[in-house]
């Protein structure tokens, strides 16, 4: 595939904003990642995050760096796509910028006064946004509410609000299939139309650089500026995992599963709910409350090397024989819901490499349990892709191979800003992003499981099973497909 354009992606986490520049030819990264810091998030009393909404100065920053170090090849830079934290809005003027602090996705102030009337008018919907949404209606002389990748591009538009992408706005009760706003619960709760932006699709071209942040930034007037997705799809996109039948197991402090499907899944009970991606298929995934952190709970395993040598001397040593659910502190979302749920174990370790051994399994066993419920739902896992911090560990990939059963993938990328290049690569190139993908994607390395243990944690599994159900955490009877 001979692709002529450079494409950018930007990416804005919580702490700072990347950008990449994507080589065409080769899918390496030809400048980047660039980093700029962003202003810490300020917590308040009770569950208000706020931001100074410095992202269009940060995005400049890190893009006239990209520009500084592409030099001549800057003129080839033909399209940008932004990516950011699903669920974070800004109060803006017309022309998108901002007019006080955002409010981030983990903000909760006005969750209650919103409950009743999302309960009743949206009860199957994504709606964790919802609550932002109408404080900062009410509170702020918002003209238009954006997110963070809103704000950049009408910055990069010369003070144009574009179109916004459904993904980014998903929680707030958007319908991805066509590109409405809830209007009726918007209308109960006196949320003014007019505060809202247009919507569309992922991956659609939504305007151009203007002239006058092109010059300042070194850049042609004209790129096209290109509709992205939230981080969490962005970072699925670039591990290639886009073909229906593909999973992802993002393994940080928290474990993530992704999916590809060819219909939508929504489960609100469970915390599954779905993107569309610029290919037409469906996105899908939950969030469980266990994961690396999961680890941290346990006494001299605070420090990351600590943490690492004990996760390489456990996943070498023989299966824990402990039935264990790592969760950390109260409440789980996904694989199953429970405000009350607990950490639970069958047995009481016999020495810290056991007890390491045991939460390293446990979260493999909640990796696999989800997959199994995701494939209930409509999502089944034919190839499942592994990535996240914890993914470095060779020793606790090979365990989840080994619990899965079957072979798994490690991914060359998992970075969102490569993500969201990609995306601007497939809309400027008029290709599926899926073929962009595996054109410019290098090849992922395989994993296969350790057939000698498959069996052994099979059986550890159904004790674990046994063990949720025995607490009430889920329904179905041990030993059935999916419980």
């Amino acid at each position: 595939m001979n692709v002529a354009t450079i494409a950018i992606g930007i990416d804005v986490a919580t702490a700072h904003l990347r950008a990449v520049a994507l080589d065409p030819d080769s899918g390496s990264l030809l400048v980047g990642p660039v980093e700029v810091s962003l202003p810490a998030p300020m917590r308040e009393s009770g569950a208000r995050v706020s931001q100074s909404p410095e992202y269009a100065q940060a995005a400049r920053k890190a893009l006239s760096a990209l520009v500084d170090a592409l030099g001549k090849r800057a003129r080839g830079v033909g399209a940008i796509c932004v990516t950011a934290t699903s669920g974070t809005l800004v109060p803006c003027d017309g022309a998108g910028r901002p007019l006080g602090d955002a409010l981030m996705y983990n903000d909760e102030r006005a969750t209650a006064d919103v409950s009743e009337a999302v309960r009743t008018l949206v009860p199957d919907t994504p709606h964790q946004s919802v609550g932002r949404l109408w404080w900062l209606a009410r509170n702020t002389p918002a003209v238009k509410i954006l997110s963070p990748a809103d704000v950049i591009l009408a910055d990069l538009a010369g003070g144009i609000v574009l179109m916004a992408d459904n993904s980014h706005h998903l929680k707030s009760a958007v319908n991805p299939l066509n590109l409405t706003w809830p209007d009726q619960l918007f209308s109960a709760l006196d949320i003014p139309p007019s505060v809202l932006p247009g919507l569309a699709n992922a991956g659609s071209t939504l305007g151009v650089l203007a002239s006058t942040p092109a010059s300042t930034l070194g850049l042609q007037p004209g790129v096209a500026l290109v509709a992205g997705m939230t981080d969490g799809c962005t970072s699925q996109i670039s591990t290639g995992a886009m073909r229906p039948g593909d999973t992802v197991g993002v393994l940080g402090t928290t474990l993530v599963l992704k999916a590809v499907s060819s219909c939508q899944v929504i489960d609100t009970s469970r915390g599954v709910y779905s993107h569309l991606s610029p290919d037409g298929h469906f996105l899908p995934g939950g969030a469980s409350n266990v994961g690396v952190g999961s680890l941290r709970t346990i006494e001299g395993l605070h420090d990351d090397e600590a943490l690492h040598r004990f996760v390489d001397i456990a996943s070498r040593a023989e299966p824990a024989g402990i039935a264990h659910y790592p969760l950390v502190g109260v409440g789980e979302r996904f694989p199953f819901s429970n405000k009350e749920a607990t950490a639970l174990s069958s047995a009481v370790a016999t020495s810290p490499a056991n007890r390491v051994r045991a939460v390293i399994e446990g979260v493999c066993f909640v990796e696999r349990l989800g997959l199994d419920i995701l494939g209930q739902l409509g999502a089944p896992s034919l190839r499942h892709h592994v990535s996240g911090g914890a993914s470095k560990s060779r020793g606790w990939n090979k365990l989840r191979a080994t619990i899965l059963g079957r072979e798994i993938f490690l991914p060359a990328h998992t970075d969102s800003a490569i993500g969201a290049a990609l995306i601007a690569c497939a809309t400027a190139n008029g290709e599926s992003l899926h073929d962009i993908s595996q054109a410019l994607l290098p090849t992922r390395r395989t994993i296969e499981p350790d057939t000698k243990l498959v069996q052994r944690l099979d059986a550890n599994y159904r004790e674990f099973l046994s063990l949720l159900h025995s607490a009430g955490y889920v329904k179905a009877q041990p030993g059935d497909n999916l419980t």
